[in-house]
């Protein structure tokens, strides 16, 4: 714990390990609004007997204005107002025919999208002890700072695709993308009472004392940008533009011995674009973007009908990740700003699994489900960054947060009629995994348990009219349990598990 924080939250009592337990800063009206509108037009023009042309429009507008007040204390400790809104616009145009009597299919097409996004995010931090960073020199804890970018994104692709039947049984794909990216990207933090504006004032002055050729100190004014840019050390608004592209393609062969069965094989090379993030930075450098993505990947199964009604899938898969991104912490090259959070890529990863599905219907009325996933990761090269606790290590050999090695679902339900019009059904669930982690390091404070979670459901029905009527519980033996743990400046939270609960449903199809 910092040594500065403050006395009201080093007294702080760790919440009991029950479901439904939660706690918040009653004087912050928390709330959670969002808007969002839509629209799509899909054209079709018949060319030929053998080739479609198809154009697909669409438009989609998202506001929100939500506060939440995440360090689960009664402490004004960490809450965020977070106001913000995207519009996209998409058109796509792309050739859809068949060659050679229907054996090859095939499709060529371009696409376009423009989209605008703006964020505002205030996090209220009076409490912390971060906040009282700048104590020593005479300045009172700051309140709050604003996170605020703005971000014009436009992507430009081509594409084509072709599926071959060599024979009635075997046919092969193929399939390749080029796809052009450019972010452009404007954004800062801002002051929000003044004394943040004057602490980075100082530190201004501190890092410009010590280059070369310094430059007079620029005083920060109260509601402006304090984020320092990395070379001039100048505080304002810090624009950036990232550009990339790359070659996406998919191949494969799909054997089909039987028409209930398919034996399938992929590899393919994708990519995830690059991006900026919304942060609190005090330097520009935190504000720098993540470049793409990629991963390259392998995956076989078999899909097929057996016997007594029992359908089941089968696949293993490897992934192999070049910049992997998350969120972690570059350091300030000057050593007076320390570790700034950061979008950050790991350098190389590779996760392989097998799952596993059935689903059976061994007599009328009852049907069985299951399946099941494991799942290893590895950061494969050296990785040097920082735990949640600002301790710094190489996280080679380390598994990816979130990454259960077991997780594993399965359902039973039966129905049967009860009189000429109703039927009466029944139905339990389960659902588990097994333990993982939110961050690299492995650090006892931000493991999450395994856990496993039961459900029952209860119900009429009347077929020949579609409607049902159903009571279900989920979590039936409430069950304590988390899918998240993070740090919060000074307070570690989890995101609880809902605890029992129960419902009435009711349904009628048209």
């Amino acid at each position: 714990m910092p040594a500065r924080v403050t006395p009201e939250v080093a007294a702080q009592i760790p919440a009991p390990f029950e479901p439904g337990i939660a706690d918040w800063d009653a004087d912050k009206a928390l709330r959670a609004n969002r808007d969002y509108y839509s629209a799509s037009v899909k054209a079709e023009l018949e060319l030929s007997d053998s080739l479609d042309l198809i154009s697909t429009t669409s438009y989609q507008d998202y506001k929100q204005n939500n506060f939440r007040d995440t360090d689960g204390s009664a402490l004004d400790v960490f809450s965020v107002r977070q106001i913000g809104s995207v519009k996209s616009i998409f058109q796509e145009l792309r050739l859809v025919g068949n060659l050679l009597d229907g054996r090859a299919e095939f499709t060529i097409g371009g696409s376009y999208a423009r989209d605008k996004t703006e964020e505002a995010n205030t996090a209220f931090v009076v409490r912390t002890s971060s906040a009282r960073g700048f104590l020593p020199f005479g300045i009172q804890p700051f309140a709050a700072s604003l996170a605020s970018d703005q971000q014009k994104i436009t992507t430009k692709a081509i594409f084509g695709s072709v599926e071959f039947e060599l024979t009635d049984e075997v046919s092969v794909i193929g399939g390749v993308r080029y796809t052009k990216y450019r972010n452009e990207f404007s954004g800062c933090t801002i002051d929000v009472d003044g004394n943040l504006a004057a602490g980075l004032t100082i530190i201004q002055g501190v890092i410009k004392s010590r280059m070369p050729n310094p430059t007079p100190v620029i005083p920060i004014a109260r509601g402006t940008c304090i984020t320092l840019d990395a070379v001039t050390a100048n505080p304002g608004v810090h624009f950036a533009t990232l550009a990339q592209d790359n070659i996406s393609w998919r191949t494969g062969v799909n054997f089909k011995p039987s028409p209930s069965t398919l034996i399938y094989l992929t590899a393919s090379k994708g990519y995830k674009s690059g991006s900026f993030p919304n942060i609190n930075a005090t330097s520009s450098l935190a504000l720098r973007p993540v470049s793409q993505e990629s991963v390259l990947a392998f995956e076989g199964g078999v899909k097929a009908d057996v016997i007594r009604s029992t359908h089941i899938e089968a696949s293993a898969f490897y992934y192999d990740y070049t910049d992997k991104q998350l969120r972690g912490r570059i350091i300030d090259p000057g050593g007076v700003l320390g570790a700034l959070e950061a979008l950050v890529n790991v350098p190389q990863s590779r996760a392989w699994g097998i799952e596993a599905s059935v689903v059976t219907r061994p007599v009328d009325g009852l049907s069985l489900r299951a399946s099941g996933l494991y799942l290893d990761t590895e950061v494969t090269k050296d990785f040097l960054n920082f735990d949640p606790f600002g301790v710094a290590a190489n996280f080679r050999g380390n598994s990816y947060p979130f990454s259960p090695r077991w997780s594993f679902q399965a359902s039973a339900d039966y129905e049967t009629a009860v009189s000429s019009e109703l039927n009466m059904f029944a139905g339990a669930s389960i659902s588990s995994q097994s333990s993982s982690t939110s961050a690299f390091g492995g650090a006892p404070l931000v493991a999450i348990a395994g856990y496993e979670i039961v459900g029952a459901r209860f119900g009429v029905a009347n077929p020949d009219q579609g409607w049902r009527a159903t009571v279900w519980v989920k979590n039936l033996f409430d069950k304590y349990y988390w899918t998240d743990t993070f740090r919060q400046v000074d307070n570690l939270s989890r995101h609880v598990g809902m605890g029992r609960s129960a419902g009435i449903e009711l349904s009628y199809a048209f």
